[in-house]
């Protein structure tokens, strides 16, 4: 009789918002017989504009090459999946990356079982670190999961109902039949997100990451510019691959009067908080 063992690795630590967060995490030795599911999915971020979304992170060659969220504050990710781009993948009209977290109710409470980052394309689809459309996770069984979206500088979002996801990967099919379109007002969100058009996307202006857009992340952008440069005179500008630039255009600017286009986008999202799994209602 064939046996497969699984160790499963439970890590509790303590939430952004107090909340201890379990992290369920299977540990399957080669030979496993857990089918994976797919997550074919569709995103927005304001910050880009509508689709077709700008590039220009990685037109100016600033889009790393690696996940900017692995074992970083305040996201402490880690997956397998994460690896570096090869030359052929970066070369694909990407946006930026984004963090996918996937989350089921487990005794009355949420509980992470994966997360992986995405790259986000132009088109709004999610792409896994070898640019397949749709995203694998080889160690969750078919079922209905919540999912979070996460980015940078944009507030968070998730999925206030549960989605079924299966072994099928829907995007060999047809690329645009989604299991989730974040982007679709019919989805019924956790969370904050703006609207353009009739599309929902993630809301830009959290410059540093506390689930709320306020005066705090107005000033991160002008500390960014003197951290480098001390006492940096107004119109001083950075190109690169920085948390203050929300536009995702490749460059902050210091301004005192809080006038360029990355504070009125901030400005205009003055307020705006979220909350998302485990902590969302």
């Amino acid at each position: 009789m064939k046996m497969n063992l699984a160790l499963t690795l439970i890590f509790t630590f303590s939430g952004l918002l107090g909340c201890k967060v379990s992290y369920d995490k299977n540990i399957t030795p080669a030979g496993n017989e857990y089918p994976g599911v797919y997550l074919n999915a569709k995103v927005c971020l304001e910050g880009a504009g509508t689709f077709p979304m700008s590039t220009a992170l990685k037109n100016n060659n600033t889009l790393p090459f690696v996940t900017p969220y692995t074992l970083a504050n305040p996201w402490l990710h880690y997956s397998i999946e994460d690896i570096a781009l090869s030359p052929a993948t970066y070369a694909s009209p990407w946006v930026d990356w984004v963090l996918v977290e996937i989350y089921k109710i487990e005794f009355g409470s949420y509980l992470k079982v994966d997360g992986q980052s995405a790259l986000l394309h132009e088109d709004g689809s999610l792409n896994s670190s070898t640019a397949t459309q749709s995203l694998y996770f080889a160690n969750l069984v078919p079922g209905n999961y919540y999912i979070n979206i996460k980015h940078r500088n944009h507030l968070a979002i998730g999925t206030q109902n549960a989605v079924s996801l299966s072994i099928q990967n829907y995007s060999e099919i047809d690329p645009l039949v989604f299991d989730v379109d974040f982007t679709d007002p019919q989805t019924v969100l956790t969370g904050n997100a703006s609207s353009s058009g009739g599309i929902q996307c993630l809301a830009a202006g959290d410059v540093n990451n506390d689930n709320l857009i306020d005066s705090s992340d107005l000033a991160a952008i002008n500390s960014q510019v003197n951290a480098i440069f001390t006492a940096a005179p107004d119109g001083t500008t950075l190109n690169g691959y920085f948390a203050g630039d929300v536009n995702l255009d490749n460059s902050i600017t210091v301004n005192t009067s809080l006038s360029t286009i990355d504070h009125g986008i901030i400005s205009a999202n003055d307020g705006l908080t979220t909350l998302v799994h485990p902590n969302a209602p």
